[in-house]
């Protein structure tokens, strides 16, 4: 009530000074006068234009009260032609009981942060005025504000939104902050109820406020409509009917330190070694204090710098020895990765060598043959025991399902001390999916039905290779022997091995009358289970005593992608098992994604295979003869 007495006198007071008239309850002053009251009495105005024919510029102004328009005698002028939309008295700032309040004049429409303004509102720091339409001339209002001797420490306001939808749930403010829907809000909500720029919290000297900002349906605070209210530590604003309740606590200011200065001061009369022997009994007192804590806490320190000593000796020695261990370890697995690619070059002398005992019969070929097969089961035995005892690769060791992914990855040719960190993580992956179907069992049945499994496996023994690539039928054509192919550029394979007619013929397979066309053809030897699964066996082994070195998965990426179109990665890498290897394709080239799942898929589907059951699966290892 006394701020509107106060509004409306300084009003009335405003007409009759304009009429030339004495304003009531004003005492005229002379104009040095008047000018240091006011220069006393208001802090510094300062106007800078945003958007208008003065942008950029910035005019300081003193008394307490300015005139906004394009009349010439306004404070804040406009350009009548340039900014149109500004009218000729169009609004008035003045300053009141310590505080800046703009008034609308009735014929023009101003607006307050992007708010139009109804008739008068208290002004902040950095607030906006727009004239005559929202995308209008605009102006930026500050001041110098006052500085306290001991300014207070500004409290953290904590928000959280209790219900209703909001772009984030809970955030804090040390300034002021608005809430509504508009993206440039610091609270921004979602329901339709709430306005663009519904309300803000502001700092207002001592203590924080909240303002509705000419909101369409209102806001409340702890279950009252406010205008501009003071926040409570504890509150509850409520918004959009009820359909939105932010809870707010202010978070107790920290205490302010002593200054520097003030801290020096007491140091220097209490504590210093200068400080006068006539000092007061307190200060003695205190003086021999301080030196008796001192010279306790100096023998305390002594014992604990002594103990810190101790242990960072034995932390030192904890870090030499673990970056020994470290060391060897490395260099453990340097030696494993020797023995194990010193192996698989033997692997693949014998292999020749065992072609040219096939070849030429001849008792000192077959001598250093058998030598040599003895050397590899020596080499095998000594990297197995090797691995499990300095590198625990090894049941028990392991979990039961990582075991039998180094186990595979072993069995089919690949370095299990230096397969890649996410290996193991990526065939867990392909688990997964192989268990996320019934596709896996659907075949698994198909080829126990048909007898496959024992077949296949023999094949594969018999030329020397893995019978774990069983499950590359698997991935090819789950075990169905009329699988047909796409057309493609090399023509249609055809069969449980998926043979094209050039690689079928090369391996002695004949191709029927229906060669180009996709259906079962009876008279097609690649549709013959014995006969095409021979064929694949040789095939297989060759690519694996060849361009794949003795990496089972290279087999598998070569049988997959084609030989072709594989080799021109595979003639970047050396001729030798250690860098022509599945790990090695993997960093020189990218292979097709294709491809890439056509390895893992089976590689996961032989990890399976070893343990079904361990995988919640429902049949026996089909590999595990009688």
């Amino acid at each position: 009530m006394e701020l509107s007495r106060r509004l409306k006198s300084f009003f009335t007071n405003q007409a009759e000074a304009r009429n030339g008239d004495t304003p009531r309850n004003e005492t005229r002053l002379v104009p040095s006068a008047q000018a240091e009251a006011r220069t006393n009495a208001v802090p510094g105005l300062t106007v800078e234009f945003l958007r208008s024919s003065r942008t950029g510029e910035k005019m300081a102004l003193r008394g307490n009260a300015w005139q906004i328009g394009t009349a010439p005698d306004c404070e804040i002028l406009f350009d009548f032609i340039l900014d149109s939309e500004v009218g000729d008295r169009h609004a008035r700032i003045i300053f009141v009981d310590k505080q800046y309040w703009v008034i609308a004049a009735p014929d023009f429409r101003t607006w307050v942060n992007n708010v139009i303004l109804q008739d008068k509102q208290l002004l902040q720091h950095g607030d906006k005025l727009t004239f005559g339409s929202e995308h209008g001339p605009e102006i930026c209002i500050y001041w110098q504000r006052e500085k306290s001797a001991t300014p207070q420490a500004i409290p953290v306001v904590h928000v959280r939104v209790e219900k209703g939808e909001a772009i984030r749930r809970w955030e804090r403010f040390g300034r002021s902050f608005t809430i509504g829907r508009s993206k440039d809000c610091d609270i921004q909500l979602t329901d339709p109820l709430v306005s663009l720029r519904h309300a803000r919290v502001i700092w207002d000297r001592d203590r924080w406020r909240l303002e509705d900002l000419q909101s369409r349906n209102g806001t409340y605070l702890n279950g009252a409509r406010i205008q501009n209210a003071v926040l409570p530590a504890q509150a509850k604003i409520t918004l959009a009917q009820g359909k939105v309740i932010l809870v707010c606590e202010i978070e107790p200011p920290l205490p302010r330190q002593p200054s520097e200065t003030a801290l020096a001061e007491i140091a220097q009369h209490y504590f210093h070694n200068d400080a006068r022997e006539d000092a007061g009994t307190q200060t003695m007192l205190i003086r021999r204090a301080f030196q008796e804590t001192r010279r306790k806490y100096a023998e305390r320190y002594w014992m604990i710098i002594g103990a810190i000593f101790i242990v960072l000796v034995m932390t030192a020695g904890a870090l030499y020895y673990q970056s020994r261990r470290v060391q060897r370890q490395e260099e453990l697995q340097v030696l494993a990765e020797n023995v194990f690619y010193a192996m698989k070059a033997l692997e693949l002398q014998m292999a020749s060598l065992q072609s040219a005992v096939a070849a030429h019969p001849d008792a000192a070929l077959k001598k250093q043959f058998d030598e040599k097969s003895q050397q590899q089961r020596q080499m095998r035995d000594r990297y197995g025991n090797f691995a499990r005892d300095e590198l625990g690769i090894a049941p028990g060791k392991l979990s039961e399902e990582e075991w039998l992914i180094y186990k595979v990855s072993r069995i089919f040719g690949e370095c299990d001390v230096s397969m890649p960190a996410d290996f193991v993580r990526t065939v867990k992956q392909y688990i997964r999916m192989w268990k996320s179907t019934g596709r896996l069992e659907e075949a698994m049945a198909r080829a126990t039905a048909n007898g496959y499994a024992s077949k296949i496996v023999q094949a594969l023994l018999a030329h020397d290779m893995p019978p774990q690539f069983f499950y590359l039928a698997l991935q090819e054509t789950d075990f169905d022997l009329k699988r047909c192919g796409p057309r493609t550029s090399y023509g249609i394979a055809k069969g449980m091995w998926q043979f094209i007619p050039t690689t079928g013929m090369r391996y002695g397979l004949q191709s029927g009358p229906l060669v180009e066309v996709r259906r079962y053809d009876p008279r097609d030897e690649r549709h013959d289970f014995e006969k095409s699964t021979i064929a694949a066996a040789r095939y297989l082994r060759d690519i694996y005593q060849t361009e794949a070195q003795a990496s089972g998965l290279m087999v598998m990426a070569c049988y997959n992608w084609g030989e072709d179109n594989v080799q021109t990665i595979i003639d970047r890498m050396p001729e030798n098992p250690r860098e022509r290897n599945f790990w090695k394709l993997l960093s020189h080239g990218k292979i097709p994604r294709q491809t890439y799942d056509y390895v893992f898929y089976i590689v996961a589907a032989a990890v399976i295979g070893e343990n079904p059951r361990l995988f919640d699966f429902d049949f026996d290892n089909p590999l595990k003869m009688e």
